[in-house]
């Protein structure tokens, strides 16, 4: 995952290619927009101060403004910004060949949303810096309110199930 907060995804993509052998693969998981991680990101943004430096990385496209800032880690989840960096990133046509792109899922047990919650507000390190931006205890409040409401429908059976490209 750690390709995600890639400061120049097109670099990133250079050096996976330049280190993968010939006939080799380059594989990697990451968080769609639209899916869980995709609405608590999306649920962190309607709360964050709009001063936040960081606030790019909460959003699922890039403004003029955002993009001098880094990419939001987002923008790799979609399949059609990564077709581009793979293309862009150095590659040729003879280099890459058969770009494949499927989703899986991941099940994190969790007693509950609220568990859930508990947890990642004071171990996630994105939650945790929406939390200190956003400082005043009742818009704390809102967001958990928030984050839970856009995370309930991918809990079932003591389990939030991540879905990943």
């Amino acid at each position: 995952m750690s390709k995600t907060w890639a400061l120049a995804p097109e670099i990133a993509i250079k050096e996976m290619i330049r280190v993968t052998k010939p006939g080799g693969y380059i594989a990697f998981s990451t968080w769609t927009f639209e899916l869980v991680y995709g609405k608590l990101f999306k649920a962190m943004s309607k709360h964050m101060p709009a001063n936040t430096t960081t606030l790019y990385i909460y959003s699922s496209n890039q403004s003029e403004q955002q993009q001098q800032q880094p990419p939001s880690p987002m923008q790799w989840g979609n399949p059609d910004t990564i077709q581009k960096i793979l293309v862009n990133g150095g590659s040729s046509d003879e280099t890459l060949k058969d770009i494949h792109f499927e989703r899986g899922v991941v099940k994190i047990p969790v007693l509950s949303p609220n568990h859930y919650w508990a947890r990642t507000s004071t171990m996630s390190g994105s939650v945790i810096h929406a939390i200190q931006a956003i400082k005043e205890p009742s818009k704390i409040e809102a967001l958990e309110i928030d984050v839970l409401k856009n995370i309930a429908p991918y809990y079932k059976d003591n389990e939030l199930l991540v879905v990943y490209h």
